[in-house]
């Protein structure tokens, strides 16, 4: 048997125990943060949400600080004697690799600093086609954004019956006239006010509804009043009645921002199984909600006048919401290769699996000068494996032999202690659990140590005593 007391061991040390039981005595909670995540990739106007929990044993108070580049952008205070779980949060204005970091601070006394490295990679250009029903201001803001933003845009504007007005940016022109199947193939993402989509031929609907089953295409649809008889694209978003015909300002909470915008005909959609409140108001009523269609995805909003937060110079928020919806709602493609780092908070000269999903025949991974070659996995052959022990702090960097890359940082050992001892102490109780210590296989373990000394040693100990006797009667 073998006791541990203190922290425990982590999985991989635990391996060296080869299953042996242990009994496990863990030390007090540590003072500090025990637990944290954050997001390792972001998108530009994503907001990044950190969170975890803080364990204050002390008469003191600590506040805990977001920091960006020197600036405490974001904080919370955790009272004395109080185990809490927290949040940070903050929207990054770069669009490359940054290291922020999580200070901790009581009595003007710096309890820890740990650095919090992500990456924010620019927006997938996707292919976005607008379906007006008449031009307003709400798509002339939002064809402008998704220009700025490098989004392709083609947009399709009722003139008359059955004559439109078309415009497209950052892509070619081609024929909206008619939305056939081939036409929609070559867009990720629809969005359409519900006049519009009411309006259009039933070939046209139906083919957008096939290709959104079928394919995988994205539809918002801006809702302006309810419909007795609901089509397939709100049949999961039954709308409440109108409020009131006044407009009225309300505060609205998506993606953990909040965010005051006037409603010019203030209408809710109702709760519904299997949806997903994506944008709502202080009262929790849904705003936008979204549904699975298919291989596809619908999303159903009633807001149409969110250009007024750009007016209002909120470029931040609604680039958050507009990105929100997009990327909630858009056809998904599979990447070639997804790395995966195990455990997520890699640390200095700490052994960690690294993991590559891909259709290659054969694998291999470069870091740096490093060749590190991955064992393809025997009941799932498109998962490949291997160890590495990263030698140095900072960010890091493997691609593969057909040129795949993943980006992933490793912390010093004097960062994230208390979460480094945690997980620790969890991995080991697990183990304990796993591996009891019982009477039976105590006599097990003294057996196997018994058969495994040779008899040999006895002799061997038996002529090196005699001769010690007889040399010292020489002598």
């Amino acid at each position: 048997m073998v006791d541990l007391f203190g922290n425990g061991l982590d999985e991989a040390d635990l391996l060296l125990l080869n299953n042996h039981p242990i009994a496990f005595q863990a030390s007090k909670i540590p003072i500090g943060i025990v637990a944290i995540s954050w997001q390792n990739t972001l998108t530009i106007g994503e907001n990044l949400v950190v969170q975890g929990t803080y364990n204050n044993d002390t008469k003191t108070p600590s506040t805990i600080y977001l920091n960006a580049f020197g600036n405490n952008i974001d904080s919370v205070t955790i009272k004395p004697f109080t185990q809490q779980i927290f949040q940070l949060q903050t929207i990054p204005k770069h669009n490359t690799k940054a290291v922020y970091s999580i200070i901790v601070v009581a009595n003007k006394d710096t309890l820890e600093n740990n650095p919090l490295p992500f990456e924010v990679q620019p927006t997938v250009p996707l292919k976005v086609l607008l379906l007006a029903s008449s031009p307003n201001f709400e798509n002339k803001f939002l064809k402008n954004w998704l220009y700025e933003n490098n989004y392709a845009v083609a947009i399709r504007t009722s003139v008359t019956k059955g004559k439109y007005e078309q415009a497209f940016f950052n892509m070619n022109t081609i024929n909206l006239t008619d939305l056939s199947a081939k036409t929609l193939q070559q867009f990720d993402v629809v969005i359409a006010d519900a006049n519009e989509l009411s309006a259009i031929s039933k070939n046209e609907l139906s083919t957008i509804k096939n290709q959104g089953v079928q394919n995988g295409l994205g539809l918002i649809v801006r809702v302006d009043s309810s419909y007795s008889n609901a089509p397939f694209y709100l049949k999961a978003f039954p709308i409440t009645p109108i409020i009131s015909q006044e407009k009225k300002t309300i505060h609205i909470k998506y993606n953990n921002t909040t965010t005051a915008l006037q409603i010019d005909e203030p209408h809710y959609i109702k709760s519904q199984p299997n949806t997903q409140v994506l944008v709502k108001d202080s009262a929790q009523n849904s705003l936008a909600s979204l549904a699975l269609f298919g291989s596809g995805k619908i999303v159903a909003t009633t807001l149409n006048n969110t250009y007024t937060l750009q007016l209002q110079n909120q470029q931040n928020n609604y680039t958050q919401l507009w990105t929100l919806l997009i990327q909630k709602t858009a056809k998904k493609t599979i990447p070639e290769d997804v790395w995966t780092i195990n455990p997520s908070l890699s640390f200095i000269n700490k052994q960690l699996v690294v993991s590559l999903e891909t259709a290659a025949d054969s694998v291999f991974g470069m870091v740096g000068t490093t060749k590190l070659y991955l064992q393809q996995n025997e009941v799932l052959p498109f998962k490949w494996s291997g160890t590495y022990w990263p030698n140095k702090a900072g960010w890091h960097t493997i691609t593969s032999n057909n040129n795949s890359a993943y980006n992933w940082y490793v912390f010093n050992s004097t960062n994230w202690q208390g979460v480094a001892a945690t997980h620790k102490t969890n991995a080991t109780k697990l183990y304990a659990l796993q591996h009891p210590f019982t009477a039976t296989n105590n006599t097990q373990l003294l057996q196997t140590i018994t058969v495994i000394i040779p008899k040999i040693i006895f002799f061997l100990l038996f002529l090196l005593a005699a001769g010690f006797l007889w040399l010292e009667r020489k002598l």
